[in-house]
């Protein structure tokens, strides 16, 4: 592999594991196996740009070798064509879009879900900094490049019956057209239980052209926000809550 290496313009490094149909997917330890992480590291010597390719069907604990990596292609388990998709993203010819359906951990003893509460933020130095994934929920690149703004909602107050109409500009500032997921996510601010730091109440997959502007409208019905209480129903309580959506956030408020 480091003689091959020598003569390579790009390195492209397969990570995986067995496969994990039935039983032999069952494992104790999320840590990648050390064999792959030292060809990781003898590889990082030769000082060449450098890619991995996770053929991972959950995350395995890569922070101690992702510094090596110049870009991290997450494939799960793709099936008999996964290197033609492959192929296909690393040559340029598709843009890829995904974005992660997990919170993908940093350490084996670090699980703390997207959707933690605030508590679970508490450090062992009594700082707020015990939610440090690898990467968070919902998280991915493409070859486009995009940015949010103008963050605007047809009401600033609304009942439980309400639906709560979100748009967002969203703006393409590459060179290459690309697809994008536009998340919101919404904080209740106060509530009679703890609540969720965030958590993700409506997406949606939209096409913008290069060097273009597109408005983006999504709907959030207000039960939408609900949630068990201490008597095991389902409620929506009166109260602030924010919206987040990219880099934008916006308040509003419940009757």
């Amino acid at each position: 592999a480091l003689k091959k290496g020598r003569s390579a313009d790009v390195i492209l490094v397969c990570l995986g594991e067995v496969p994990c149909t039935e039983k032999p997917g069952d494992i104790e330890d999320l840590n990648l196996l050390e064999a792959q992480k030292e060809l990781v590291k003898q590889l990082s010597k030769l000082n060449k740009p450098m890619v991995f390719a996770l053929v991972f069907n959950r995350p395995r604990v890569i922070s101690d070798i992702e510094p090596c990596a110049d870009a991290i292609i997450n494939c799960y388990l793709p099936g008999d064509f996964g290197g033609d998709a492959l192929a296909s993203i690393l040559f340029g010819e598709t843009n890829p879009s995904g974005k992660l359906p997990f919170t993908y951990p940093r350490y084996t003893g670090s699980l703390v879900p997207y959707d933690h509460k605030y508590t679970e933020t508490l450090d062992k130095s009594f700082g707020r900094d015990a939610f440090n994934p690898q990467w968070k929920f919902g998280f991915g690149l493409s070859y486009s490049q995009f940015e949010y703004s103008n963050l605007a909602i047809n009401d600033g107050i609304l009942s439980a019956t309400d639906t709560l109409v979100v748009s967002v500009e969203l703006s393409n500032i590459s060179k290459r057209d690309g697809l994008e997921v536009v998340q919101v996510f919404v904080t209740d601010e106060v509530a009679t239980i703890t609540p969720s730091v965030k958590r993700l109440r409506a997406y949606d997959k939209v096409m913008v052209p290069a060097g273009e502007s597109i408005v983006v409208e999504l709907e959030l019905p207000i039960s939408e926000l609900a949630f068990v209480n201490t008597a095991n129903e389902w409620v929506v309580e009166p109260g602030a809550f924010t919206l987040l959506v990219g880099t934008e956030t916006l308040q509003f408020t419940v009757r």
